[in-house]
């Protein structure tokens, strides 16, 4: 089995190679299967758990200097200590051995070169059916009562990974849809509440994601210092929660006029965009409240 990051291997870099059988921390066995995803830090596989035949996910860690080890580390240890039914479940952890192999092109012929060995540490995680962001780009209906339940879950989600880190990174493709709910994954971005962890996020390090950005990540990625806060997080879930009741992406402020969700809901989705971090609701427990009052009132 051969790991790697990005796309399929076209133009080189670092690949792993490891068994197709690992082991975890618990002593469990896992067969790795089929690449499901990755990016520019990891890869993720389907496994599967031998004595159980339980179907999960494995990410694998794959950019191994000691900061995105460090960060990696702590992410395991968020998806393990934040738990909802909308948030990604941990099941299991552990490190896999792996040769180093340098993959490279010359004379337009692609060049293999074994070197050391190293240890990739992984998670077991939840397998997802499909992505909301895969959902939407096959123009897949989904109805008011189907979207409102969801996303009531994800923004109670949103609340209690607010208890521990900010997650920065919140769009289509890092909400997952595991079987009738929709997950929030992906911690990979966040930026942790205790004062006692170090910050891992170089300076120049563009953070949120491209297209859902709020309006201060927007201004950082340009140079500003703007603080991402929980009210970042807000913004970035209710921009996407617009998007899948209106199939419109946000352009400039948000009107009235622009919204052809649950008329209930105008109000709280609107203040949740408001340009001012400040009048938004300031985390996902508040927005929780706003979400669950204009519903049920």
């Amino acid at each position: 089995m051969e790991l790697y990051r990005g796309r399929p291997p076209a133009e080189g870099g670092y690949h792993y190679i490891i068994s197709d059988d690992i082991w975890s921390e618990s002593n469990r066995r896992y067969e790795i299967g089929d690449r499901l995803g990755a990016g520019g830090n990891a890869v993720v596989h389907a496994c599967t758990e031998i004595v159980s035949a339980g179907e999960y996910a494995a990410k694998c860690q794959l950019r191994l200097d000691g900061a995105r080890r460090q960060r990696f580390a702590r992410e395991c240890e968020l998806v393990s200590s934040a738990t909802h039914p909308h948030l990604i479940r941990c099941h299991d952890r552990g490190t896999i051995d792996g040769i180093e192999v340098n993959v490279g092109w010359q004379d337009g012929r692609m060049t293999r070169k074994k070197g050391r060995t190293v240890s990739i540490p992984f998670i077991v995680m939840d397998r997802a059916d499909t992505t909301l962001a895969s959902l939407l780009r096959a123009g897949t209906q989904v109805g008011s009562e189907e979207y409102l339940a969801q996303f009531r879950g994800l923004c109670e989600a949103l609340g209690v990974l607010h208890e521990h880190a900010v997650h920065r990174d919140i769009k289509p493709s890092n909400i997952l849809i595991v079987g009738d709910r929709w997950v929030l994954s992906d911690y990979g971005l966040c930026s942790f509440l205790d004062p006692d962890q170090t910050q891992l996020t170089a300076e120049d390090e563009r953070i949120g994601p491209r297209d859902w950005m709020s309006p201060e990540a927007e201004n950082r990625a340009q140079g500003g210092n703007n603080a991402i806060t929980a009210a970042s997080d807000v913004f970035q879930l209710a921009h996407v929660f617009w998007y899948v009741a209106t199939r419109q992406k946000i352009e400039g402020i948000v009107t009235p006029a622009a919204w052809t969700g649950p008329p209930r809901l105008q109000q709280v989705v609107a203040d949740a965009l408001n340009v001012d971090a400040t009048q938004r609701p300031q985390n996902g427990a508040e927005l929780a409240a706003r979400f669950r009052d204009a519903l049920y009132s």
